[in-house]
């Protein structure tokens, strides 16, 4: 199945895949299968955390159509009097290729768990 988008969130150990050519729900994979999912993303957060090493990764999330990746960081500066809000970095396009070329072993892990998944639901 071909992969339209996915969001990984790190806190919660939870992956949502979005295909492009089925109408059913999305996909939602946890535990030990979104453990290794996060493990083969680990070339787009080092990509990502070389370029900004003090910040900790919230989520990430690639649209594989509009070549658009989203990624959220705990907010460093936070402080105790007030409630740290995730930062936001949006790449677009023009700029996203090298991440999209990181996770293409990703993407199709992804692609092969939502058939398992889906198969699964009978």
């Amino acid at each position: 199945m071909r992969v339209r988008s996915f969001k990984l969130r790190f806190h919660e150990t939870h992956v949502r895949i979005a295909l492009a050519d089925w109408d059913g729900a999305n996909v939602d994979v946890r535990g030990e299968d979104a453990r290794a999912c996060f493990a083969l993303a680990e070339p787009v957060v080092a990509w990502l955390l070389s370029r900004q090493p003090s910040v900790k990764l919230r989520a990430l999330s690639m649209d594989l159509d509009s070549r658009r990746v989203l990624v959220s960081y705990e907010d460093a500066h936070g402080t105790a009097a007030r409630k740290p809000q995730p930062m936001v970095l949006r790449i677009d396009a023009s700029e996203s290729g090298e991440l999209f070329d990181r996770a293409a072993p990703l993407v199709a892990r992804l692609g092969s768990l939502a058939s398992q998944k889906i198969a699964a639901r009978g």
